[in-house]
């Protein structure tokens, strides 16, 4: 199903609350919303998730696992901190062509796309970010356990 011309493209932004899917084919766009996917707390929720999430949007888009073998992805995930984590999830995705990182980056995409400037993510979690001539540099967002104060959690804690 998938060509060079119109690329399936899936996005995955998923943090400590619920986790968001996207998928693209030949310009339709096709979303859906599932659990929580924090790789650092669990590993294994987040798995599921991710792996509920892409079934749904191939579902929904008419579009069979095996053909998002094609897509480029980028999977965004609260708690993504390195190697172990990212092969665990790399190796559930339909396609080998995919970015994985840790949920900030996939807020700074959404709130910037390319321009210059600063945001605040006040969620589950908390962080500031800079983004300056395509250089991205992160203030928090290390999770509830280790600060993010002002953070959903860290509110809700105290």
């Amino acid at each position: 199903m998938g060509d060079s011309v119109t690329p399936l493209l899936i996005g995955v932004d998923g943090g400590g609350t619920r986790c968001r899917f996207g998928l693209v084919v030949s310009g339709a766009r096709f979303e859906t919303i599932g659990p929580a996917a924090n790789a650092s707390t669990d590993l294994a929720g987040a798995i599921s998730s991710v792996q509920a999430g892409i079934a749904d949007l191939a579902k929904q888009s008419g579009v069979s696992m095996s053909d998002l073998s094609a897509a480029r992805a980028f999977v965004g995930l609260a708690g993504v901190l390195g190697g172990p984590q990212i092969s665990a999830i790399a190796a559930i995705l339909p396609t080998q062509n995919a970015w994985i990182t840790d949920d900030r980056r996939a807020a700074v995409a959404g709130a910037l796309a390319q321009d210059d400037g600063l945001i605040a993510g006040i969620g589950t979690g908390s962080f500031l970010a800079r983004q300056s001539a395509g250089h991205v540099t992160y203030l928090g967002g290390w999770g509830a356990r280790l600060g993010d104060e002002a953070s959903g959690a860290w509110l809700g804690r105290n």
